[in-house]
């Protein structure tokens, strides 16, 4: 048997990463981030113990990850269409948030979970804050053309409503009317 390439390597270490992300989500989302350990991702992962901390310096690093990955996905959609008007590109951006919540109810439930958890809230405070700051420099230039002169509380309001299509859906489940609710979130959009 040869040795692996570099490129064998990589993909192997970014599919443990994936594996490690995922068993920490599962497991922070339904258990609580305080109540699991590091063992327990491990043995979700199927990997060990140590070789998680290959990949992450701390269950709070691993955090971050989870929260990055999540992120990303708002990064990627306002960069769809370059040649979107504002208020094409915030719809596109509702339409995809809300669908992300809908298929990914993991990540809703670990971020309202850790949102009622003030020591985890003010040990992360610092990357909250800075990633924070970055996405309302990414979205304010947008919220400003589509609202002028009242684009951070349209910022803020957007947030609210996102958060609120995200709870309803996660307390209620199917009972929720999602698909009426975002439409309803869109076309209120639309009419601005």
């Amino acid at each position: 048997m040869s040795p692996r390439t570099k490129a064998q390597i990589d993909e192997i270490r970014e599919q443990s990463r994936e594996k490690i992300i995922a068993a920490a989500l599962d497991l922070f989302a339904h258990n609580g981030f305080h109540s699991t350990s590091i063992a327990q991702v491990a043995a979700k992962a199927g990997i060990s113990k140590g070789l998680i901390y290959n990949y992450f310096e701390s269950k709070e690093d691993l955090l971050q990850a989870i929260f990055t990955e999540a992120m990303k996905n708002s990064e990627d959609i306002l960069t769809l269409d370059p040649n979107a008007t504002a208020k094409q590109r915030l719809i596109r951006m509702a339409e995809a948030s809300a669908d992300f919540m809908y298929n990914n109810q993991e990540y809703m439930r670990l971020f309202l979970t850790l949102m009622m958890q003030p020591d985890v809230v003010k040990s992360m405070k610092p990357w909250f804050d800075t990633v924070g700051k970055a996405k309302k420099d990414m979205l304010m230039p947008m919220f400003e053309e589509i609202f002028p002169g009242r684009a951070e509380v349209e910022y803020f309001f957007f947030g609210a409503i996102m958060d609120g299509i995200g709870f309803g859906y996660l307390v209620l489940g199917h009972d929720y009317p999602f698909d009426d609710v975002k439409r309803k979130f869109i076309d209120h959009i639309q009419n601005q």
